[in-house]
This record gives structure tokens, C-alpha cells and sequence, in this order.
């Protein structure tokens, strides 16, 4: 074990960072939902969904490490340029932060004018603040004599003047307009994985909303901050109950059997007026997904727990996509497991292993067989499954290439002769474990 390496714990209401024991640990948040929740890492930031207010941990202040709401500390985007004075021959620039009130509005000062107007009106009653390019490139504060928020102007107790560079925007207003709706939208997120253009892993997609069940956003690339008014997709009809990335370069939005919406929608990525973008595609009907924590990759293989068994979505050259039975050899068994929708999954070397209900289905990828009763095509094979009773694992984490997994009653266990045991804080709680190594934030 490395001294430097220590973990973030969501136990219950509260956020712990624990050292590599699992023996000490520290309160640093408090206030959270008491329920499984996720965290990734994007850019420099890690970021914790838990369904009720989305956090980051990173080093906020420039130095240290700390936790923080990503609606007190979201990325401020100039949402106008090249305005005048009087809010006219302006130019939209970027988009409304949806989890965060403030943005930016930039203006080509002119000689005399004193009073400007912003792109928006009935803003948030705080006073903005301003600040304007000086010639020799440094920055001087403005001072406010009037905030007409009603109709978004406003007034300086003397003129800025005029840009000290030709065309270039001198006047920065930055203000607040708070639609808590918006933020409501990204805060009530419990489902995320990372997708982007051509495939990469640098924004963080989200959904499983209750009050926008078929919605899913993506925030800024490299910026989990930033969450972009336009970067939403109404996935269907039906609630999204996970993703899936695939080999294909495609994302897969997954969902349960209904009878008016697809089980599986496709997100795809383009470049549109030279900005990336993405699109959503009608899937399949056939293998739906029932469980929000029992999705891994095996081998290159992803896997999805449905209410048929475990099954691997497949892709081909020619942008065909299969479902392939996986379990065969234990879906009888697994099929009888009450509220499999309950089910944790996670990939530790060559093997997969699925948790429910103290018992733990493991897939071993070494061992592989076709089997004609259970599915067709060229890329059907079976895995050899091993059923092993009395793990009481609620969820399942990677460390140093060991695999843990915690219990219901509060213990910390690893798969060999020992036994971690914090009962102390953290009995008859939930939690979510993700590794910090050498100060950088790791994902398990």
C-alpha cells in the first residue's frame, strides 16, 4: 500500500475522504442523498452524482484539494459579444451554464456612454460587477451607481471609454439570472458515463432525472462545470435507465421493455458549423436493461444485465449491433434472483463479477464455448460461470488490481484472508468508493 493514496466514501448523508486502511477518516461533506451514488473523473475534476446536487472534487482554490456544488463554483460563459453601449450588433457567443445563474456579457466601449445594456432582462437583484481593458492590456474595476434589473441595464458613474484595441470587446459585465429550474435539471441526475467525439472519454453524459426521465445532457468537453444549454437529447419516450459505450464509437442509451419506446437508442458524434455535436439514432427492441450498476466492459466485450440474462452488445465493420447471450450456463439461476434490478457489476481482470442478494455470479473470459439453444451468429459464445454464496457485496470498487466490495452491515472487504472492518461510521449505509492516487483522482 502507498501512503499517498486515499479514497472519497459516500456513506449515507455524508462524504468521507478515508486513507488506504480504510481506519481514518475524515467528514468533508455532508447533505447528500442516501443512495448509491457515481463519480468520474473529467479533466481535472472528479464529479459525484448522487441524484440531488451534483459535486466535484479538485484543487478549487489553484493548490488544495477540496469538495464543492457545482452550481456554487460552474464555469461563467460570455454568452455576448461585440456589443454597443445600447445592446445593439451584438453577437451570441456561448451558451447558458444550465447548473450555474452567472455569465458575461462584453461590450465595445464608446467615448461618452455610461449606461449598458445586457443581452437579458429580469435578472437576479444582486449588483453586477464590471471591469474594462485598460491600454496597457491590465484590467481597472467599474464602479455601478445603478442596477436596473427589471430591464437589464446598466449605469457607471463614468464612462468606460473606448477599446484601447480596434474591434476588440473592453467592457465586462458579469451578472446573475437564475433559472432554478435549469439547475434543477443537472442536479437531479443519478445516471452518468463518459462519451465524446469519435468515442473519447472527455465529457461526462448524464440522465435518470425523475421530472426528465427521458432527457439526456452532456456537459462542455474537459469541463464537467460547464453545462451547456443546447447540449440536451429527448432520448425516446420512456425513462433511461443506463449507458453503455460501445466498440463502435457509439454510445448506447439503454432502457427498460415497454410497448411505445425502443430498449436501446444510439448517441452518435458529428461535426456541425465546425463545433462537435451529437445526434441521437433509433435502436432495437429486442434486450432491454434492468439494472443501473451492472454494466462493465469484459475484455472488450460490454455486457448489460436484462431481464433475459446477462448479455454483450456487439458491434460490427459494418455498423451492424448484436446482443449476444452471455449466460447461458447461469441464467436460470440468475433469472430467480428477486429485485435483480438491485444487481453490481464490475470487470477485475479477465473475469466479471455480478453481486445481488448475497450471492455472486462470476464470467470467466478464459473459457469460452458456443452453445446452439442459446443465440445465434458469429459472435455468440458462452462464458464459463462460476456461483459462489455468502458474499454480502452491495457494491463492488478495483484497488491496486484487488478486488473489494462493501456490505449492507458497514464492512470493507477484500477477496483474500482479511477482513476491514469501519462498522464504526459507516453501518447500514450505502456508499460509493472511488481512489485518489498521488493526489490525482482516480475512478475505479
Amino acid at each position: 500500500d502507498r501512503p499517498e493514496d486515499s479514497f472519497l466514501v459516500h456513506a449515507g448523508t455524508k462524504l468521507y475522504k478515508v486513507d488506504n486502511t480504510f481506519i481514518t477518516w475524515t467528514e468533508i461533506k455532508t447533505g447528500l442523498k442516501d443512495a448509491i451514488s457515481e463519480g468520474f473523473y473529467v479533466g481535472e475534476y472528479f464529479v459525484i452524482l448522487d441524484g440531488l446536487r451534483m459535486m466535484v472534487y479538485g484543487k478549487h482554490d489553484g493548490t488544495n484539494y477540496s469538495i464543492d456544488y457545482i452550481d456554487n463554483i460552474g464555469t461563467i460563459p460570455n454568452i455576448s459579444i461585440n456589443r454597443n453601449p445600447d445592446g445593439t450588433k451584438a453577437n451570441k457567443n456561448q451558451d447558458v451554464n444550465l447548473i450555474q445563474p452567472w455569465r458575461v456579457n462584453s461590450f465595445l466601449g464608446t467615448k461618452d456612454a455610461k449606461e449598458y445594456t445586457l443581452v437579458e432582462k429580469d435578472c437576479d437583484t444582486v449588483t453586477p460587477t464590471a471591469y474594462k481593458i485598460k491600454s496597457d492590456g491590465t484590467t481597472q474595476a467599474l464602479t455601478i451607481t445603478d442596477w436596473n434589473y427589471v430591464n437589464g441595464k446598466v449605469t457607471f458613474d463614468e464612462a468606460p471609454g473606448e477599446s484601447p484595441v480596434d474591434g476588440a470587446d473592453n467592457v465586462f459585465i458579469r451578472y446573475r439570472k437564475t433559472n432554478q429550474t435549469n439547475v434543477n435539471q443537472i442536479n437531479g441526475c443519478s445516471i452518468g458515463i463518459q462519451y465524446g467525439y469519435k468515442g473519447n472519454k472527455n465529457r461526462l453524459f448524464v440522465s435518470g432525472n425523475n421530472e426528465y426521465p427521458n432527457i439526456v445532457w452532456a456537459s462542455q468537453d474537459d469541463d464537467p462545470l460547464y453545462w451547456p444549454s443546447d447540449n440536451y437529447m429527448k432520448v425516446g419516450t420512456a425513462p433511461v435507465i443506463n449507458f453503455i459505450n460501445l466498440n463502435d464509437g457509439t454510445l448506447g442509451v439503454q432502457k427498460n421493455i415497454t410497448d411505445s419506446d425502443f430498449v436501446m437508442y444510439y448517441i452518435d458524434s458529428v461535426i456541425f458549423n465546425n463545433k462537435e455535436a451529437f445526434s441521437v439514432n433509433e435502436g432495437s427492441y429486442n434486450i432491454d436493461c434492468i439494472a443501473q450498476h451492472a454494466n462493465a466492459n469484459l475484455l472488450n466485450d460490454p455486457l448489460t444485465l436484462s431481464s433475459n440474462g446477462v448479455y454483450g452488445v456487439t458491434t460490427s465493420g459494418y455498423g451492424e449491433r448484436y446482443a449476444n447471450e452471455r449466460s447461458y450456463y447461469v441464467k436460470k439461476k440468475l433469472l430467480e434472483e428477486p429485485n435483480l434490478e438491485n444487481a453490481y457489476a464490475i470487470v477485475n481482470g479477465n473475469k466479471y463479477y455480478l453481486a445481488i442478494n448475497n450471492h455472486m455470479y462470476v464470467a470467466d473470459s478464459r473459457y469460452q464455448s458456443k452453445v446452439a439453444q442459446a443465440s445465434t451468429g458469429s459472435y455468440s459464445y458462452q462464458y464459463e460461470w462460476y456461483y459462489w454464496d455468502n458474499i454480502p457485496a452491495r457494491i463492488l470498487f478495483n484497488y491496486n488490481n484487488d478486488l473489494y466490495f462493501a456490505t449492507n452491515d458497514g464492512k470493507i472487504m477484500q477477496f483474500n484472508d482479511s477482513v476491514l472492518d469501519i462498522n464504526l461510521i459507516f453501518k447500514n449505509y450505502l456508499f460509493l468508493l472511488s481512489c485518489l492516487q498521488k493526489n490525482l483522482i482516480l475512478t475505479n
